[in-house]
């Protein structure tokens, strides 16, 4: 069977034109991939049918087999202006692939002009295939214009989509296949919009069961087995590369790479939805798929920071439960007085940096490198639960630590007025909450008083001692500095966490390279749990001997630090800083030689060694590590 191609005349009386319907989404402030992404598991999300959803994203390219199913059952005729046909049968082609399941798939009619007995029964092949804009019907769920599906057009390079879909129709299963195209418009003759569907009818209809499973597996499309039902969506020749992009080949993004990043992205926008349940099982899982490769979408939990919002939502749930505050973290309830409503949770959390094994790529979105360098962000969300986006607050103090949030809105408040104001005050693309955009009055003031109440507790939680009108860096002394860190804080001498250079002089760590005489280098120093002696602060150094090749001694100290540098004795009675042990580490993982206390005495300095220097943290005080070399007597 070939499919027929059907492209929409105008109508006597106008109506949308393909590159209206492409300009919906606006200028996102995200990438065409993160947008399509965010989209399709929404959509995924709307259409759950049970308590678990598995979407997974596959790109790949189509083998001469399959390319020869395109151009020879699908894409036999093509619009005037589309080059479709020229793209794949040229050089190299890819299609990336969205497929769920367990929803309801695309049910529903496949024509917009057949009649529903009941108001909000379900279109949803209607709606993705036809229709621009949402059923007012529908309701309010992850997705809430239905213009997002536009997206999906114009990640293709050819406007063009492939859709094979399993939905329930009649107490029956019932597969259907079609491909849709948004192109150039020709005046007084087609909207720019095409179909290719079932031949032999006046308009277009998908081909229905046994040849739409048949066509899906010829284009390389996965079958549905048993009772499963959902959506497959295949974009061809999407757009995954930067345009404009003159680097040497060797230095720019491979398909590869832009594929893994989604598993980034995944883990970005849907941490909410990958935090397992009480039956151990999210409410998502996904795969992501390069060709025949599996690539690893971690777990939020191992995953800073999203391990820290995952546990800022979780700790929500439990207030909600049991009014429980979160260790080293607040939970404030926001809300309006006029009209006097509560507009939802936020939950910020305070924890040391860990450690970041991953850094995204110049091709991801700016939010997702600036969580990578540092958490100072609340993340808001409404009831369904999907991240809408990071609101940045002001950065730390210190490096070494993350400042996660997040914000629910309360969606039984008001009978559901209040969620509704958020969902409404989206744009297509639910990247933001835009008050200005809203007409009901009580809408705008959920909307504004919610975003001015959250920047200024983040604001608060971040810098909570500086004065009105001074400087973020003036900070309080150390008992106000402890209680803002929470005790998490602590330093070495330097820049904290950015590499040192030598120091020069005698005794305080060597002097320059040039000098002849031993040196240490003293690296970022990190906050860890130990077992033996509970929280530690470990210091990473390196040390050349020079020109010195006799006995040395390597000697560190602690004290307690001021926020003015100021060293300072604690208080009688309270706890100070020990040095437990200085390591010599022969490599990153393998430990050489642990030697108790703060002295060390060697016949001759081992070369390219890594030492670390381990000092207890005492609570609700910040730690400097001191560290020289010199010529042992």
């Amino acid at each position: 069977m070939q499919l027929e191609l059907y492209e929409e005349p105008v109508p006597p009386t106008g109506g949308p034109k393909a590159e209206g319907a492409k300009r919906v989404l606006g200028t996102p402030s995200m990438g065409a991939l993160t947008v399509v992404l965010r989209e399709a598991v929404q959509n995924s999300w709307d259409a759950r049918v049970g308590s678990a959803v598995a979407f997974s994203i596959h790109y790949f390219r189509p083998d001469e087999t399959q390319k020869r199913a395109l151009l020879e059952t699908v894409f036999v005729k093509q619009p005037k202006a589309a080059r479709l046909r020229e793209q794949i049968s040229q050089g190299p082609f890819g299609v990336l692939v969205f497929s769920d399941r367990g929803t309801s798939g695309l049910n529903g009619p496949i024509r917009a002009d057949t009649p529903v007995d009941e108001v909000g029964a379900p279109r949803n092949f209607v709606d993705f295939m036809f229709d621009i804009g949402r059923d007012e019907g529908k309701g309010i769920g992850g997705g809430t214009y239905g213009f997002g599906k536009s997206s999906f057009f114009s990640l293709s390079i050819a406007g063009t989509v492939c859709v094979h879909t399993r939905c329930v129709r009649n107490g029956a299963y019932e597969e259907r296949l079609m491909a849709a195209h948004l192109g150039t418009s020709a005046p007084g003759r087609t909207t720019g919009r095409a179909w290719w569907g079932a031949p032999g009818n006046k308009n277009p209809e998908p081909v229905i069961d046994a040849p739409a499973a048949a066509l899906a597996s010829s284009i390389g499309l996965p079958a549905f087995t048993g009772d499963e039902c959902g959506t497959t969506i295949m974009v061809l020749g999407p757009r995954l590369a930067t345009d404009g992009d003159d680097r040497p080949a060797e230095e720019r993004t491979s398909v590869k790479e832009v594929i893994a990043s989604l598993g980034t992205s995944i883990v970005q926008w849907f941490w909410p939805k990958m935090i397992p349940g009480r039956n151990g099982t999210p409410a998502i899982t996904f795969r992501v798929i390069h060709e025949a490769t599996e690539l690893q979408v971690r777990p939020p939990a191992s995953y800073p920071p999203y391990s820290i919002f995952s546990e800022a939502l979780s700790a929500i749930d439990e207030y909600r439960r049991s009014r429980a505050e979160p260790a080293d973290g607040k939970i404030i309830i926001i809300q309006s007085q006029r009209p006097a409503a509560v507009l939802g949770h936020l939950c910020l959390l305070r924890r040391p940096k860990r450690h970041r094994s991953t850094l995204p790529g110049d091709f991801e979105e700016e939010s997702a490198r600036e969580l990578a360098d540092q958490s100072h962000h609340v993340a808001l969300l409404r009831g369904p639960r999907l991240v809408v986006r990071y609101l940045a607050g002001p950065k730390p103090p210190s490096e070494l630590v993350d400042i996660a949030g997040v914000f629910i809105v309360d969606e039984s408040s008001m009978k559901g007025d209040v969620e509704n104001a958020f969902a409404l005050s989206e744009p297509p693309v639910h990247d933001d909450w835009v008050a200005a955009a809203l007409e009901s009055r009580n809408h705008k003031t959920y909307v504004r008083i919610a975003l001015k109440r959250i920047r200024e507790q983040l604001g608060e939680f971040v810098l909570p001692f500086t004065e009105p009108g001074a400087e973020a860096s003036a900070q309080p002394g150390l008992g106000a500095f402890s209680e803002m860190m929470g005790g998490l804080l602590a330093t070495t001498t330097g820049t904290g966490a950015r590499a040192q250079k030598p120091q020069g002089g005698a005794g305080g760590g060597g002097g320059g390279s040039g000098t002849g005489k031993p040196r240490i280098t003293v690296s970022a120093g990190s906050l860890q749990l130990h077992p033996q002696h509970g929280r530690i602060l470990s210091v990473p150094f390196t040390v050349e001997s020079g020109a010195m090749a006799g006995p040395v001694e390597i000697k560190a100290s602690a004290c307690v630090l001021l926020d003015s540098g100021t060293e300072v004795e604690p208080p009688t009675g309270t706890v100070s800083p020990v040095i437990k042990s200085i390591i010599l580490r022969r490599t990153k993982d393998a430990v050489g030689e642990v030697y108790p206390g703060s002295l060390v005495r060697l016949d001759r300095v081992p070369e390219a060694a890594v030492w670390e220097a381990i000092a207890t943290v005492p609570a609700d005080a910040r730690v400097k590590v001191t560290l020289n070399i010199a010529e042992a007597t």
